[in-house]
Formats: structure tokens, C-alpha cells, sequence
């Protein structure tokens, strides 16, 4: 079994690069060793650890993980939610994949008889809307009050908190607090083609029938007879006068939590496989000569500037700035901190 020696680099906070869904493929094709000298690293671009990539000199595989494009000049192979085409360099894997170890058997459907009991004895409550912060599209919002103004909405986030107090931890009560509810109010941070992420998923999960908005493709990949795609009406008006209709119309709510997730069937099992295939088409190589990106010129001069970014964002200075200017806007606001 070929040994690779790898490195994660600016992913999310919780990630555990020893046990990841990268990990689960490369461990059944080669011998990995985690190491501060690699071959090959795996980044993203979460935290202050922002553009550490450039500083290795060895190939470099980007998962975006975000609304945020790669940038082939520094990295020689990309994953994420951009709808495009590189050959042998991108590969399309949209957001809610970094969840693919709780999805497939957690997406089965019920029968007509089970989602019916569901709705009879499980789901008392009606909609749910869970966000950290107001740091997105104003549909997102929108979508709330006017369903709100109209049925009162649990918003159990950090923002627009309704719950007297109470509030949902994404990563270890949210999906047992959706359970309750019929329908969960799934907006994206930003509206892009392709960019669809765990909000949808998660309320599946849950078995809770979504009300989306952001992916104006999402219809492509999950079938439209499952949730509310709030793309088809006018404004998010429209879209909540349509989630009261079938609020009130139970044999509705039951074809919907019975509609296959997905578009297409096998879609799961084919975008894993794709996700292998691709990441082996890199690791079968040999490292001097899998490095697709330029190193001279221009790119070398960008990559001294994303290297020099990177050091100052990890500096202490930076840090402590960050420390100060988040005292300063939340204390004393009337003090403009940029």
C-alpha cells in the first residue's frame, strides 16, 4: 500500500483531521501519515489560519467548504460548490457534503403510514428557524417574519431569538430539536448556483420539510415534491403564504415527507464516487508530478503575497487586534472600529 504523508490546513474548528470523511477514503487506498513535513495537503480557508497553504511548497487540494471560489493560481486541485469545469483540477461537491457521513441511511423515507404518525405524534410544534447571525441575504429574514407574522416561528439561534433564553447548539442539539417541528425555514448565507449546504440537509435529516432559499439550481439535485423552493414565488410572501396552505392540508404534508430527497436516484452513491475517483486520480501520483499550479513569475509573486497575508493574520498583533476591535463594537459601538 502506497504511504502519502499529508497535512490538513484551515479547516472549521471542530475538524479532527486524524477521523474526517477524507480520511475514510484515503485510509482504504493508502498508508497516510499526518505529518508537518507533507507531500500533499489538504486546506480550506476557515479561522485566522486563512492562506496558511501558501506556505507549502508541495501540492495543495482546496475544499471550499463556503461561498468561496478557488484560486487556481495558489492551488493545484480544487473541490467545491462552483458549477464549472477543469479538467482534472475541479471537481463540483456541494457544500452538505461535509455531513455525507450522516447522510444516505439518515435520508430514508418514511412510508404514507409512518410520516402520518409523525405529523399526529411527533411533530407538535410548526416551523423552526435556527441562525447564528445576520450575516446574509435579506431573504433569509424575510422569510422569517412574514411566516412569523402568520404563525409564531421558534427561533432558536443566537439571532432573533424567540425562546425566552433557550438556545439550539448547532453541533449537539440541533438536529433533536428539528425532530419536533413540520417544517424548518432553510435560507443560505448567500444566494449562488451550486452553494447549497446542511441547512436543507439537516432539516431532511430531521424529517422536517424544508423552506429553501439560495441554490436558484436546487431544484437540479433534490426533487421539488419533498420541499418548498422558495425561488418559484414572487418574494418570500408568496413563498410563506404557500407553506400555510400546506400546513393546513395533512395528506400534503405526507406526500412531501414520503417524496424521494433526491432528483436523482443513486445521486448519493454517485457523488461519493466521484469524490474518491477524484481524490486518488491526485494521490496515485507522484508528488513532484502532480503539482499542476505555476511557480514562477507572477503566480510565484502572488504566492509570496498570500504567504505574507497568511503570517500577519496568525501574528499576535493581528490577534490581539481582533480582540480589541470585538471588545470595542460590542461595548462601546459608538466608537467606529474598522
Amino acid at each position: 500500500m502506497k504511504k502519502i504523508k499529508l497535512k490538513f490546513v484551515g479547516f472549521w474548528p471542530w475538524f479532527d483531521p486524524q477521523d474526517n470523511f477524507f480520511m475514510d477514503v484515503l485510509q482504504k487506498h493508502y498508508e497516510v501519515e499526518l505529518s508537518e513535513q507533507p507531500d500533499f495537503i489538504l486546506c480550506s480557508m476557515f479561522g485566522l489560519g486563512f492562506y496558511e497553504y501558501a506556505r507549502y511548497d508541495c501540492v495543495r487540494i482546496f475544499f471550499s467548504g463556503e461561498n468561496y471560489s478557488p484560486d487556481f493560481t495558489a492551488v493545484d486541485y480544487a473541490m467545491g460548490f462552483d458549477r464549472m469545469e477543469y479538467p482534472g483540477r475541479f471537481l463540483h461537491v456541494p457544500e452538505f457534503f461535509v455531513d455525507i457521513r450522516r447522510l444516505g441511511a439518515g435520508l430514508m423515507r418514511p412510508t404514507p403510514e409512518q410520516a402520518q404518525r409523525m405529523l399526529r405524534e411527533e411533530k407538535s410544534e410548526f416551523c423552526n428557524f435556527i441562525y447564528g447571525d445576520s450575516d446574509a441575504i435579506p431573504q433569509r429574514e424575510g422569510l422569517f417574519r412574514c411566516l412569523d407574522a402568520k404563525k409564531a416561528v421558534a427561533s432558536a439561534g443566537s439571532w432573533l431569538n424567540n425562546q425566552d433564553g433557550f438556545k439550539v447548539e448547532m453541533l449537539t442539539t440541533k438536529a433533536a430539536y428539528q425532530k419536533k417541528f413540520r417544517f424548518t425555514i432553510a435560507v443560505e448565507s448567500c444566494s449562488m448556483p451550486g452553494f447549497v449546504t446542511e441547512k436543507i440537509t439537516d432539516a431532511y435529516l430531521a424529517n422536517s420539510i424544508p423552506v429553501y432559499y439560495g441554490d436558484p439550481t436546487v431544484s437540479e439535485i433534490f426533487d421539488e415534491r419533498s420541499f418548498v423552493n422558495a425561488h418559484r414565488y414572487p418574494d418570500m410572501e408568496a413563498a410563506a403564504q404557500e407553506v400555510m396552505r400546506i400546513e393546513q392540508d395533512e395528506q400534503r404534508m405526507i406526500e412531501m415527507l414520503c417524496a424521494p430527497v433526491f432528483k436523482e436516484e443513486g445521486y448519493l452513491e454517485k457523488l461519493c464516487a466521484g469524490f474518491e475517483n477524484f481524490l486518488c486520480g491526485i494521490f496515485d501520483q507522484d508528488p513532484a508530478q502532480a503539482i499542476r499550479r505555476a511557480r514562477n513569475g507572477q503566480p510565484k509573486v502572488h504566492n509570496d503575497y498570500l504567504k505574507f497575508t497568511s503570517k500577519l493574520l496568525a501574528s499576535k498583533h493581528y490577534r490581539n487586534y481582533i480582540v480589541r476591535k470585538s471588545y470595542i463594537n460590542k461595548y462601546l459601538p459608538w466608537i467606529k472600529c474598522e
